[in-house]
């Protein structure tokens, strides 16, 4: 009996270990992506690639959005070879050519020999590295998006014609089940498969966005709090980014981490400030994700805000402006929230 305690203990501690060090090489590597991130909004897209190469070297699978962004740095640097090497990495992720083909930034590339060579290769082999990829579990998910925003989508529709109060009032109850069964199947499907990681279940864009995002968000808006284990586990294993994280988080524990920074208004936008104090609390809370400083996140969120040449931005970084109710209902029905 001894041994076996022994044995368990070991084994425990070994798992602690790994956890560690796991969450060590995960904050240093959104540390530097962090870095590239802020040099980007000065410009310096060949200092930037500097540091998303070092980024690259602590996290062998990094995410769609990481490998986007180096791309076109090095792209607008003029290292064409590199910018090819790091589009390429988006094939494995299940992310199709068209989605890196409608990009303008990338048009220089576009002029070129290598361009056509590339778009071939990209298209003919990307089988070759998405088998990695658990399709049935993308699928799965996709479904679970599929019949979450059809709901939401009538609901939205019939909230902007003023339909039947009765008939609505149905749709939201079907919202409720449907979203409360998809939050069960999610956290079965975690327990059953593991997290469905860019690197499990590949992307849909190179944005970097977690494409059954909505998943989430709805369960949190329903008071799934019991979703959020899962989710800091994953940031924890580098499995989620930890802005994810702390997005869904703050629907319980509000402005815990900062995350808006960045109102949109009539005009543009308009920086959200925090006290010193308060300041210094959420950062403490966000560098124990993994995530950048406010003062960062709040240049990145004003740079995206016109610039859309890259994809720095965070979660719910910056609120947007609505003129009118019917222009909020019309941004509603268009992304099914």
């Amino acid at each position: 009996m001894s041994r076996l305690i022994y044995k368990i203990t070991f084994f425990i501690a070994l798992q602690i270990v790994s956890l560690q060090a796991n969450s060590q090489t995960n904050a240093a590597y959104h540390a530097r992506v962090n870095e590239a991130e802020v040099l980007i909004t000065d410009s310096l897209f060949a200092e930037a690639l500097v540091k998303y190469e070092q980024a690259f070297s602590l996290q062998p699978t990094a995410t769609s959005n990481a490998y986007y962004n180096a791309a076109v740095c090095a792209a607008l640097t003029g290292k064409n070879k590199a910018a090819f090497r790091y589009l390429g990495k988006l094939k494995c992720k299940g992310i199709a050519f068209d989605e890196i083909q409608d990009q303008q930034v990338l048009s220089a590339l576009k002029g070129t020999k290598e361009w056509q060579r590339f778009s071939t290769q990209y298209q003919s082999t990307a089988r070759t590295c998405t088998d990695k990829i658990n399709q049935s579990y993308r699928d799965t998910l996709l479904a679970m998006v599929a019949s979450d925003q059809y709901y939401y989508r009538k609901r939205a529709e019939l909230a902007s014609s003023k339909a039947d109060s009765v008939l609505l009032a149905a749709y939201v109850d079907s919202i409720d089940y449907i979203t409360n069964r998809n939050t069960d199947a999610f956290l079965q499907l975690v327990s059953r498969n593991g997290f469905p990681s860019e690197k499990l279940v590949g992307a849909t864009k190179p944005d970097g966005a977690v494409f059954y995002n909505i998943l989430l968000r709805h369960a949190v808006q329903r008071g799934r709090r019991d979703i959020l284990p899962a989710l800091l586990t994953a940031v924890l294993n580098g499995e989620l980014s930890p802005h994810v994280y702390a997005y869904h988080a703050e629907y319980f524990e509000k402005e815990k981490f900062g995350s808006t920074v960045v109102r949109g208004t009539a005009n543009g936008t308009q920086v959200l400030p925090f006290s010193p104090e308060a300041e210094k609390a959420r950062n403490q809370e966000r560098a124990k994700l993994g995530m950048e400083p406010l003062a960062d996140l709040r240049k990145k969120a004003s740079f995206s805000s016109s610039d859309k040449r890259f994809y720095i931005d965070k979660p719910n970084s910056t609120v947007r402006f609505f003129k009118s109710r019917e222009e909020m209902l019309q941004y509603r029905r268009e992304n099914n929230l």
